[in-house]
């Protein structure tokens, strides 16, 4: 978390079969609302309660091309 080149909220197009450090696959999860950055940038415009827990946007089918999938950044510097 400390250092990450990222903004949170950032959305990242990758190639990759694991998801890298920081992020999360948008595949519209829910999260924990206890101390997220990220849930006080999307609230919960896509999904989840706002109480214990928010969801993050469903990008799956939305990607240009096969075998790439859509990341957000769950930690980094605040925008």
């Amino acid at each position: 978390m400390y250092g990450s080149p990222w903004l949170i909220g950032s959305l990242l197009l990758l190639p990759y079969d694991y998801t890298p450090e920081d992020f999360e696959k948008s595949d519209g999860q829910l999260l924990p609302v206890k101390d997220s950055e990220l849930f006080k940038l999307l609230g919960t415009q896509f999904g989840g309660d706002g109480t214990t827990d928010f969801a993050l946007p469903d990008l799956r089918g939305k990607e240009p091309l096969k075998d790439v999938g859509y990341f957000i950044a769950t930690y980094g510097a605040a925008p």
